[in-house]
């Protein structure tokens, strides 16, 4: 239990850490269509670190997001 509730943390402060780093990506462009990339966010964390092996590979398909 303990350990899923430290995955959970680490999950929620890396999902942090990536809105704020979409966000100053957006300001610096002065563009785009930001929802699409904030609300994918928590996905791409499940799928990549959670279940991402090296050798697999990833492609995002959601329309203005990829």
């Amino acid at each position: 239990m303990v350990e899923t509730q430290a995955l959970a943390t680490d999950y929620l402060k890396l999902s942090g850490e990536l809105r704020l780093k979409v966000l100053g990506l957006y300001k610096k462009a002065n563009a785009g269509h930001i929802g699409c990339s904030l609300s994918c966010i928590d996905l791409l964390i499940g799928s990549l670190v959670h279940h991402k092996r090296s050798q697999d590979s990833f492609i995002l398909s959601k329309g203005h997001a990829a």
